[in-house]
């Protein structure tokens, strides 16, 4: 298994452990101090220029991030202008490739998951570049998906499974793991519990995917390999 992306890659995020510290303050579903309110204006919003240029390449503007965070309060896109340069940067390369990988998506969905993706690996302890190939490997990043043996959303989370932990943290019902950032927290929860308890990520993939699978691991790895061939 390649290192981490946030630790590899000179374009994605690196997370020291007092960041990290600071950032367990962080709640799944209470809104923080990032939290915009209705007085708010996207003049009062300061982006990494390479949010602004991944936005127009969207097609969209910072008033759309505006108005996603208004609509969706405890969106971790209301953390996006306060994050680190390089946190925004990985947001924005993140954007790229899941739209590159998904171009169904809406602009919403893909701008919500790039964020959450930086903003849960960093909370949890997760390895950034292993979450997004699980989503890839899993879902494409389709929020929908579901599988016929009960996973559900982005990460394909089995509510049945991990209904205790994910309550426990904010996820309270099986329908919150098809919200794009509900579903990618679960995932990057599960994944960083899993990589702790068993001390390598080849076991950790095992134990998410829920038996030994060479398959699998190959297919991670491929999207390992995709994922940083892109940034």
């Amino acid at each position: 298994m390649e290192k981490p992306f946030c630790t590899r890659s000179r374009n994605i995020v690196k997370i020291s452990t007092a960041l990290l510290f600071f950032t367990l303050l962080l709640s799944i579903t209470t809104p923080g101090d990032g939290e915009i309110n209705d007085n708010t204006s996207a003049k009062d919003i300061t982006f990494h220029e390479e949010i602004i240029r991944t936005l127009a390449e969207t097609g969209n503007s910072p008033e759309d991030v505006l108005r996603w965070q208004k609509e969706h309060p405890n969106s971790s896109l209301r953390f996006l202008s306060e994050m680190l340069s390089e946190e925004q940067e990985a947001v924005a390369l993140l954007v790229k490739y899941i739209k590159m990988t998904n171009p169904e998506l809406s602009s919403k969905t893909i701008w919500r998951e790039a964020c959450a993706f930086v903003h849960y690996a960093k909370k949890y302890g997760a390895p950034g570049d292993l979450l997004v190939a699980v989503a890839n490997t899993e879902s494409h990043f389709d929020p929908k998906a579901m599988s016929e043996k009960g996973a559900v959303g982005v990460m394909q989370v089995v509510w049945n499974t991990h209904a205790g932990l994910l309550s426990a943290n904010g996820i309270t019902s099986k329908n919150l793991l098809h919200d794009p950032e509900l579903g990618i927290a679960a995932g990057a929860l599960l994944l960083s519990r899993y990589i702790r308890a068993y001390g390598s990520e080849h076991k950790a993939l095992d134990r998410y995917y829920g038996t030994t699978s060479s398959r699998y691991r190959n297919l991670v790895n491929k999207n390992l390999r995709a994922l940083k061939n892109s940034l």
